[in-house]
């Protein structure tokens, strides 16, 4: 599909109301020339991208056995029902060819694409909850005794040891892979790392968008936890986002993540009603 074609519909789909954006740290237009797209005739679009992988690479370069649906739309006065089960379909046998094994997705009660995974075998394997804390003044700066372990900046320098980090901290289809870690520093308010003689042990990372803040990803070390190293890189995100102008601020945890869930909550997170879905499903022939 030549490039004016495809722009043609991404502008029609982007503003239709069946949209589904899973995209975070990318953008829309990073994808539009990228060869992962399914499509229905000009009437809907799927993107769906192992977890490895960056707008120009393709397909058969994946190496993961994970892939997420990052983007799907329908184009207003389209039967949405023939075309999302085309390119499901197709989309999960290329996947499933190269060698994926799992194909994720994260939706919520207002979304639309939920019901049409649930028809597909999506299967729920944990939920999201969000927490939030409302800032009634700006906090002053706390100080944080983490002997030998100091907080700064994240450089360039420093991305591959962060990727290091957080493959350990967090499962397969939850870790950010270095093509979509470099996006993140590149586009975040701010990420802060935890280094302690050379090594980089834990690291935290947010957006702010008017005055609300979102802390979007937060890791320490295995073996370095548990000395009020998270605590210290949550709170330094806080303070940063608070002198920025948020009043609010906000961040994602799994539902079977109680550590964490604790932690938050001894901070002054609250839990919102709000939550998610994660869904899953095998591209194994015959499971």
């Amino acid at each position: 599909m030549v490039n004016d074609a495809r722009a043609s519909i991404f502008n029609r789909l982007k503003h239709a109301r069946r949209t589904f954006d899973h995209l975070g740290w990318w953008r829309l237009e990073d994808w539009s020339a990228s060869l992962l797209w399914t499509f229905c005739d000009e009437r809907a679009a799927l993107l769906v991208v192992p977890l490895d992988l960056s707008p120009e690479v393709p397909l058969e370069h994946s190496r993961s056995h994970v892939a997420w649906v990052r983007w799907a739309g329908v184009a207003d006065g389209a039967s949405a029902t023939p075309c999302v089960q085309a390119m499901f379909a197709e989309a999960e046998a290329r996947l499933a060819m190269q060698g994926i094994r799992e194909l994720w997705c994260v939706v919520r009660a207002s979304d639309w694409l939920g019901a049409y995974l649930s028809e597909r075998a999506y299967s729920s394997t944990d939920r999201l909850f969000t927490y939030e804390v409302r800032l009634q003044e700006r906090p002053e700066r706390q100080e944080h005794r983490l002997g030998n372990v100091f907080i700064r900046r994240a450089t360039a320098e420093d991305l591959a040891a962060i990727c290091r980090l957080d493959e350990l901290c967090f499962d397969a289809p939850w870790h950010y892979p270095p093509a979509l870690m470099r996006v993140m520093h590149a586009r975040c308010f701010l990420m802060t790392v935890a280094a302690c003689a050379g090594q980089i042990i834990g690291y935290a990372c947010s957006q702010i968008h008017l005055r609300a803040g979102h802390v979007v990803r937060l890791a320490v070390h295995p073996e370095a936890r548990r000395h009020g190293i998270g605590t210290a890189l949550l709170c330094d995100q806080v303070y940063e986002l608070a002198q920025a102008g948020a009043r609010a601020i906000s961040l994602n945890t799994q539902a079977s993540n109680k550590v964490a869930q604790q932690l938050y909550q001894r901070l002054g997170f609250r839990r919102l009603s709000e939550e998610a879905r994660v869904l899953r499903k095998s591209l194994d022939q015959g499971t």
